[in-house]
């Protein structure tokens, strides 16, 4: 299964135990907290319950991402997208 996003492309390599994988989505997770944070604030969030709010969601985001590329695997369904999206183009050129 090849992801789109960059976030899915690391939970996979970490599911994969590829190397570096793991600290890799780390920081997908606090890049994403860092962009989470100031628009919280900008619309009157206090700054500290910004940060705890957008790490707490940036970590949720990461958890659940794995958690969805495991069941797909585990549960045979990664298969069934690509055949999907094979059908919708194939029908899509005839």
């Amino acid at each position: 299964m090849a992801a789109a996003l960059p976030t899915y492309r690391t939970a996979a390599d970490v599911l994969e135990k590829d190397k570096g994988s793991g600290l890799r989505l780390a920081g997908w997770t606090i890049a994403r907290t860092l962009i989470i944070a100031p628009p919280m604030m900008i619309v009157g969030t206090p700054a500290k319950q910004a940060w705890i709010g957008a790490a707490f969601a940036s970590g949720l985001i990461s958890i659940f991402t794995l958690l969805r590329i495991f069941d797909a695997r585990n549960t045979g369904l990664a298969g069934l997208k690509g055949a999907r999206r094979y059908r919708r183009a194939r029908g899509r050129i005839a």
